[in-house]
């Protein structure tokens, strides 16, 4: 009889360059479960609208996309993630993943059909195609980025009461920089009426990070730059400005 390979065993790693540790299965379950937590890291979620057509009407649609290049934004890239090791490993693995990471951006959760010209959202799917397509999130830890979709935020909105960091870009290609900016502060600013209860409840409430990447010489005004009040309650900070390549203007919470 042939002796059997590595390959043949659907447990033996593919790769000489990844070791194996086997006694991992005999640790103490504390410490393995402290193990599988160490890989949950914040990521970035590249979300871009894509265009489809339903007969004669666009439908637009967020989907994830591949993280942008260091040429091409002025956003930093993500380090690696292990979500995906974490979810197919074993049954251990997957149990803390489902512990801190949810399912969410089905591409029907984002249809907007005919954005911007008078039409409604498309109807809802059939239940069995509900979910057809969803990406996992960790809403403590991850960035949602919308990138520099014109009205991107009504595409995230069903979820605006679990988001907590949220990112946009914008350049001179798609505004001259004032507007982006003035509907920024503008969103801001209702939103902190909304947080005191002026006007009734905000589903922005835990929102506690907005950055927006600016690529180029997008219009600043010096008033803005470095540490500042951007609106009350937000502390601004301005990072990457001395590069020439664009800039990331960083807002934060300070309750």
């Amino acid at each position: 009889m042939d002796r059997k390979t590595s390959m043949d065993s659907p447990y033996s790693s593919t790769s000489t360059s990844t070791p194996t540790f086997h006694p991992f299965p005999f640790l103490p379950l504390e410490l393995r479960l402290q193990i599988w937590e160490s890989l949950i890291t914040p990521r970035t979620i590249h979300l871009r609208v894509a265009t489809f057509w339903r007969t004669l009407t666009p439908v637009y649609r967020l989907l994830v996309a591949p993280a942008p290049s260091s040429s091409s934004s002025s956003i930093p890239p993500s380090p690696p993630s292990f979500l995906q090791s974490l979810l197919l490993t074993c049954h251990e693995s997957r149990a803390v993943a489902l512990n801190f990471y949810q399912k969410a951006f089905s591409e029907w959760d984002t249809d907007r059909c005919g954005y911007g010209y008078g039409y409604g959202n498309p109807p809802r799917p059939r239940p069995a195609h509900a979910t057809s397509r969803y990406h996992w999130v960790n809403w403590d830890l991850d960035m949602i980025d919308i990138g520099r979709s014109e009205g991107g935020i009504c595409y995230v909105e069903r979820y605006a009461r679990l988001i907590r960091r949220l990112r946009k870009e914008c350049d001179r290609t798609t505004t001259v920089g004032r507007q982006e900016f003035r509907e920024v502060r503008d969103w801001l600013m209702n939103m902190n009426i909304k947080v005191a209860g002026e006007i009734g409840e905000c589903p922005w409430a835990k929102l506690r990070e907005v950055e927006v990447g600016v690529k180029d010489d997008a219009w600043f005004p010096e008033s803005w730059r470095g540490d500042g009040a951007f609106v009350d309650g937000w502390k601004v900070e301005v990072r990457g400005w001395e590069d020439g390549r664009g800039y990331t203007l960083v807002m934060e919470r300070m309750d």
